[in-house]
């Protein structure tokens, strides 16, 4: 896959960095046209070789499920029934490109029901 240098969406022209050059050149995103506060998080979370090149991520696989239910029955004006369930069962598996650093499982259940009568 070869990267092609992003245009500017104001100006149109191509993106360069402070000394005008084009970001992208070789299929590699010249240091100039990463922010400090994208840096930062590449650095923490893109695992890299000595020589700064890219090295690998792992997956983080995920068994999330979410179910959601409603009911409403209206007999007349005065009398209604409604109810709702949500249930969200979820893993967040955080990693920083080489290892999982941690797995939290997490589960949310609400439910809900309103008589008029």
């Amino acid at each position: 896959m070869t990267l092609k240098n992003p245009n500017d969406p104001l100006t149109g022209q191509p993106l360069a960095d402070t000394t005008c050059r084009p970001c992208v050149q070789g299929n590699i995103i010249l240091p100039g046209c990463i922010s400090p506060a994208s840096k930062n998080i590449l650095s923490q979370f893109i695992p890299q070789s000595p020589n700064g090149t890219y090295v690998s991520q792992i997956a983080t696989p995920s068994g999330n499920y979410s179910y959601m239910g409603r009911v409403d029955y209206l007999q007349s004006a005065k009398h209604t029934i409604y109810g709702h369930a949500f249930v969200d069962s979820y893993q967040q598996t955080f990693a920083n490109g080489t290892r999982i650093l941690s797995a939290q499982p997490g589960r949310v259940v609400q439910a809900a029901l309103k008589f008029i009568w």
